[in-house]
């Protein structure tokens, strides 16, 4: 192996592997933004895994032992680094663990396709391989398949038209799903059932959350009960959970939901002027709510195309 290539592996894995200490994970992080961050775990132990398989001691050793070898090393480092992200205030979570097991099986395969001149063999290890790298980051194409789709329909923030968008929807409480009937624009809608409980809520938290330049936030709602009810828009940015989600720290606006379909828009304006102390950062938005106030009974309520708007 070239040495300007070798040390570019090296050089990369570093920069990774100081990653994995760097930041704080929250639950507004951003879904994109953190499946880009996992697929680094993979990459990691990509590399490490390479490296290690490259070296002479590794050239003359059985198939077998490198094969097991590369299964413990690599689980045994992902429990260290895993355990040593709780110091820096990050999670253990076991999925980072799966993918540094996959990333150093990717990195032992990549390196086994060349140690066989039985072309059958080259190329049973190279779908293995090949097998390996889609499972390690399946979640990352997922991920930039939907992040392309948003940029699409921008500045429609959700258009209800695809089950992929359920997945950048978080319930509290709440029971979503697709709809075609009723619906306001194109052929679906969001079905929610919130629960009787505290807050039973929804809120979107993987969507293009840049609204410079934009003057309002518009959405349509069909309530079937025969009665008004209300319901609260809360909209914050990345800025928010460092106040301690202070309820001031936020735009917050109860919406009057008449029987049928109802049309709302929200003043950009508005938004950026509602945190207390400060302007909230429409350039870096966190999440955009929908809840019920401690509702006595499951309520049923229809939500079709948000989107912003210069007008």
């Amino acid at each position: 192996m070239k040495p300007v290539f070798h040390n570019s592996i090296i050089f990369l894995s570093a920069i990774l592997f100081v990653l994995l200490f760097v930041g704080v994970t929250t639950p507004e992080e951003n879904p994109f933004e953190k499946e880009v961050w996992n697929a680094g775990h993979f990459f990691l132990f990509a590399g490490i895994s390479f490296l290690i398989n490259t070296h002479p001691s590794a050239q003359k050793r059985p198939f077998f032992i490198l094969f097991l070898f590369t299964l413990l090393f690599s689980l045994t480092l992902g429990l260290i680094t895993e355990s040593l992200q709780l110091l820096v205030g990050r999670n253990f979570e076991f999925l980072d663990i799966w993918h540094d097991i996959l990333g150093g099986f990717f990195g032992f395969f990549i390196i086994q396709i060349f140690k066989t001149s039985i072309t059958a063999e080259r190329v049973r290890r190279a779908l293995l391989a090949l097998c390996i790298l889609l499972l390690g980051i399946n979640s990352l194409l997922f991920a930039i398949y939907n992040k392309l789709q948003q940029t699409i329909q921008f500045p429609v923030i959700s258009s209800f038209e695809s089950d992929n968008e359920l997945t950048n929807w978080h319930t509290t409480a709440t029971n979503i799903s697709l709809t075609s009937s009723p619906t306001k624009e194109g052929s679906f809608a969001l079905s929610a059932t919130f629960l009787a409980s505290q807050y039973p809520t929804i809120a979107l938290h993987n969507f293009q959350n840049n609204w410079q330049g934009y003057t309002s936030f518009s959405f349509h709602i069909y309530n079937p009960q025969s009665r008004e009810l209300s319901l609260t828009l809360k909209i914050d940015d990345k800025q928010h959970s460092q106040s301690g989600y202070l309820y001031a720290d936020r735009f917050n606006q109860v919406i009057t939901l008449p029987s049928g379909w109802s049309f709302h828009k929200v003043s950009l304006v508005n938004i950026i002027n509602a945190p207390q102390n400060r302007q909230l950062d429409i350039t870096r938005l966190s999440s955009v709510s929908f809840f019920l106030v401690e509702p006595s009974q499951t309520t049923l309520l229809f939500f079709d195309e948000l989107r912003l708007n210069k007008n």
